[in-house]
């Protein structure tokens, strides 16, 4: 689809749905560019399923089909806009009408969480040792971090004692006396 015409589709749609953008897109990566998407490869480019790790389907096919139809019909670079479903059986790609998707019924379902694997999601919610002594581990990392911070926050004269780990993680910075002012204040070296 031209870029014009996607962006177009795209603001009459949003109109239509009370200004809310019914539909996200995803790319092969999430948003860090490292990450690969596990929803790419059942929800790839645009469609009616969230952004973020825990996406939703934002509306019923028939409502976002109704929708998009409609505004490619607005759109004059679009010459047409087929409506293709998957049957659940065969796993054939089949083209309808949007009357025939409308008494299809089809329902918004909750969407699985991908990031577990399939044997996982159904589990008692047990951890293993090995993911208790993880969980741990990182529970005393945040405690640290979280002082480390306080420490770095706190005024001058509460933290100057208070914490061997903030004197040792960042050095002390005694002022270039050339370069200082009688007031303290800082002015530019001349050569």
């Amino acid at each position: 689809m031209h870029k014009r015409a996607q962006e177009s589709v795209l603001k009459i749609v949003t109109g239509m749905n009370n200004d809310i953008n019914p539909l996200g897109f995803r790319s092969k990566y999430e948003k860090d560019r490292v990450t690969l998407d596990v929803y790419n490869r059942v929800a790839p480019g645009w469609s009616t399923l969230s952004g973020g790790s825990h996406p939703q389907v934002t509306l019923a096919p028939a409502v976002i089909a109704d929708f998009v139809t409609r505004a490619a019909d607005m759109v004059p670079f679009i010459r047409s806009a087929p409506i293709h479903i998957i049957r659940k059986e065969t796993n054939a790609k089949e083209s309808v009408s949007l009357e025939a998707l409308k008494s299809i019924n089809a329902t918004v379902q909750e969407v699985p969480n991908l990031h577990v694997k399939p044997q996982q999601r159904g589990s008692t919610g047990e951890m293993d040792a090995a993911s208790k002594h993880a969980i741990d581990v990182l529970r005393e990392e945040v405690k640290i971090l979280k002082d480390f911070i306080a420490n770095m926050s706190a005024p001058a004269s509460e933290a100057s004692g208070s914490s061997a780990a903030s004197q040792s993680a960042s050095p002390a910075r005694t002022a270039d006396p050339q370069t200082m002012k009688a007031n303290g204040k800082k002015r530019a070296r001349r050569a």
